[in-house]
């Protein structure tokens, strides 16, 4: 298992939190209010339990995997999580702090959630092979990839309840 450097060389480059404050451009998502509305909606608990959720669901089937005796991937988790934080978390860090300088965003709530999630993503699709990347985080993806922040309730329930392919 290895983190994929295409997609992480794809995430540095991300145009970071550069539309933030204009409307989203995308049906399955809502925009926040406002900066206050987004940090509140951020720091939730439900907000942090479905990212939770949501990657829980992939460990567990690596982990189900692996008592079953089909493959044993599950024991490389922590290694690509420390890989990603030795190796490129500074990188995202700087480019966000940036990003983020003239926003109510800037705070450390906000960056530890954006951590998480692009720590998530490049950690799941070292997986790929085995459990494809779940729809909430694949919409995440696009939703930084189009220079906006996912704000707790951004992502429709609806879509957040959908397993598999849309």
């Amino acid at each position: 298992m290895k983190l994929d450097q295409h997609l992480l060389e794809k995430l540095v480059n991300i145009p970071w939190f550069c539309k933030c404050g204009t409307p989203l451009p995308f049906e399955w998502a809502v925009s926040a209010a406002s900066e206050k509305a987004a940090l509140k909606a951020i720091t939730s608990r439900k907000w942090e339990n479905m990212i939770l959720d949501t990657q829980g669901d992939i460990t567990e089937q690596l982990s189900l995997r692996s008592t079953s005796g089909l493959g044993r991937e599950y024991q490389e988790w922590n290694n690509l999580v420390d890989d990603f934080k030795k190796n490129w978390m500074p990188r995202f860090h700087a480019k966000w702090e940036t990003a983020l300088q003239h926003h109510e965003l800037n705070t450390s709530d906000v960056l530890n959630d954006v951590s998480f999630n692009i720590l998530s993503i490049a950690v799941i699709d070292a997986y790929k092979d085995i459990v494809p990347m779940p729809l909430f985080f694949r919409r995440v993806l696009e939703v930084y990839e189009a220079g906006f922040h996912v704000a707790g309730k951004g992502i429709k329930k609806e879509l957040r309840e959908q397993d598999g392919d849309d």
